[in-house]
């Protein structure tokens, strides 16, 4: 994927879903998970045999980049993907003798995927690039495994009255 431009959350969670379609694709058919946009993490009830990857905003963080009398500031725009993955390890015939992925694997393919997308902005060449800003597992539960990798996405913000000119 070349250079995208991104201006709002939804650009964003798009390109995201267009990076990790094909990848997925890539999987074994027993590794093959959906996406899914979701709005929040608790409560989810995966409905998906395998899993999904959830994608959901997760805040921004914003640094004045000039001192101009426009507002003109990095926004580094947090996205989060949650490999929501099913998985009961047979403990007669553990995972690695049927070579399925285990739950956390999920985490390294999603930075894999994701890190390096180049985002068109005005910043220094060395800051649009996507990059990985932590994973965690969020819970465990009834061989449910949730886990949460946030994203950072850096990108230009204008104040509305600047933008178009």
């Amino acid at each position: 994927m070349g250079e995208v431009k991104i201006e709002n959350i939804r650009e964003a969670i798009k390109v995201f879903e267009d990076v990790l379609l094909p990848a997925l694709e890539q999987l074994e058919q027993q590794d093959k998970v959906g996406i899914e946009r979701l709005t929040t993490l608790d409560g989810y009830k995966l409905k998906l045999p395998r899993g999904v990857l959830g994608l959901l905003y997760g805040g921004s963080t914003y640094e004045r980049a000039t001192n101009s009398s426009v507002v003109q500031m990095k926004r580094i725009m947090l996205i989060n993907v949650a490999p929501i993955i099913r998985f009961i390890d047979n403990p007669i015939q553990p995972s690695e003798k049927f070579n399925v992925m285990m739950p956390a694997e999920y985490v390294d393919f999603v930075v894999n995927a994701l890190t390096g997308i180049e985002i068109f902005n005005h910043l220094p060449s060395y800051e649009n690039k996507v990059y990985p800003v932590r994973d965690e597992l969020a819970e465990e539960q009834d061989y449910v495994w949730k886990y949460l990798v946030t994203m950072a996405v850096p990108v230009d913000f204008v104040e509305e009255s600047f933008r178009n000119k």
